[in-house]
């Protein structure tokens, strides 16, 4: 049995993956143009497909049925083939969307909704907050009537749901809107899933808003979709099973803290245990300039590192599955935050200040560690998920780290 799904771009989808856990079919990756659309479909190469971006409108016009759920919203995201060789047109990305409000806690009855986007997803999410009781529905577009030149007229928008690609790696700093300009907000969802906490997510978490991503949703489409596919109920317990199972495959392990704390030591220690890449923004940094780190600080000054520091981490932080060791400084540049976290749980290795090692560091010679310390310990703890005491050793404050995230990552 030939499975998969379409679309013209799949660089950033985890389907194949999921969809490994769900049935015993083939799944594969069909990534095709729209000129080549026609020349797909008559090729009839699959038993059951998945329809993403940009095609879920354009695919139902190679339907020879579609359900009343598919008609009413006007796009589907699954096509069967019957026992007859007839395509089936449906839309379970509805049902995906109900299971992410209610896994997450999120009520929309009786809530004022704004949807930013226009497309096929918007008009599902529409149909399903509607149904749930939703008092009124706000779609914005960048030229239609409500548009993003006149979008602080919602302010009063209760929910914010995000339909759009933007913030979708390997753009991951893309936002549409800035929460703060919409007071009343309870709760903001994005349907982007790569990275796990988009731009838009990750400032609603800094400001304590409920929010929620996309993953939830893909999951519960896909066990619903994989039904189909092969014509037999799956319990509803696989999809937490198979988010979790994601997340800790997906998330990135982030150490940060004081030069010479450990943070490299115990980083390779947990490549070790996990089986994981490690990386290291001052060695990326280094294999890119040619230069150590005290080089550049010293030849070219520490703005002209924190720059280069900058896009080391940016690269890895959207990277998946590994364990990512800082620079004692990372934590000063305020993007670096997203950066890390938009994957990763951030660790905070703390130490005693007379163990640490300050050869070949220009900052801890120069400020001394003490100063060093006073000024970046707000930054460490505004950074940090968890803070680790290395007061100990090595292997045993990397399983200290392994069990937390183990137990801590799908909250």
């Amino acid at each position: 049995m030939i499975c998969g799904l379409l679309g013209e771009k799949l660089g950033h989808s985890y389907s194949q993956i999921i969809h490994q856990q769900l049935g015993r079919y083939d799944y594969q990756m069909f990534s095709v143009k729209p000129s080549d659309l026609d020349d797909f479909f008559a090729d009839q190469r699959f038993d059951g497909i998945n329809i993403t971006i940009p095609y879920k409108r354009k695919v139902m016009r190679y339907c020879d049925h579609l359900s009343p759920l598919a008609k009413r919203i006007g796009c589907i995201n699954v096509i069967v083939r019957d026992s007859e060789g007839h395509l089936y047109g449906d839309n379970c990305d509805y049902q995906g969307f109900i299971y992410l409000l209610n896994a997450n806690h999120i009520k929309v009855a009786d809530k004022k909704i704004l949807i930013l986007g226009n497309g096929a997803t918007a008009a599902t999410i529409s149909a399903a907050v509607e149904d749930c009781g939703a008092c009124k529905i706000v779609k914005v577009s960048r030229s239609g009537e409500f548009n993003y030149q006149n979008i602080n007229e919602q302010k009063d928008a209760e929910i914010i749901i995000n339909t759009t690609p933007v913030g979708m790696y390997p753009y991951s700093d893309g936002k549409l809107i800035d929460i703060n300009a919409f007071p009343a907000v309870e709760a903001v969802v994005d349907l982007i899933y790569n990275p796990l906490c988009s731009r838009l997510l990750f400032d609603a978490r800094e400001m304590g808003i409920p929010h929620a991503s996309g993953l939830s949703m893909l999951v519960a489409q896909a066990k619903k979709t994989a039904e189909l596919f092969i014509g037999l109920p799956i319990a509803d317990e696989r999809i937490e099973q198979i988010i979790n199972d994601l997340r800790h495959k997906i998330s990135n392990i982030v150490l940060i803290g004081m030069p010479g704390c450990g943070k490299s030591a115990i980083g390779a220690e947990l490549a070790r245990l996990m089986g994981r890449e490690i990386v290291d923004s001052d060695q990326m940094i280094a294999e890119s300039t040619g230069k150590t780190t005290a080089e550049l600080i010293i030849n070219s000054g520490e703005e002209s590192f924190r720059s280069l520091e900058m896009a080391a981490l940016a690269s890895a932080g959207q990277e998946h599955g590994l364990i990512i060791a800082t620079g004692g400084g990372a934590v000063l540049k305020e993007q670096n935050h997203f950066s890390l976290a938009c994957n990763g749980r951030i660790y905070f290795i703390e130490r005693e200040l007379s163990l640490l090692d300050s050869n070949d560091r220009p900052l801890s010679a120069s400020v001394g560690i003490e100063q060093l310390y006073q000024q970046r310990l707000p930054f460490y703890r505004h950074f940090a998920d968890v803070s680790i005491d290395n007061d100990s050793n090595i292997e045993s404050v990397a399983n200290k780290i392994m069990e937390d995230f183990y137990e801590n990552i799908s909250n």
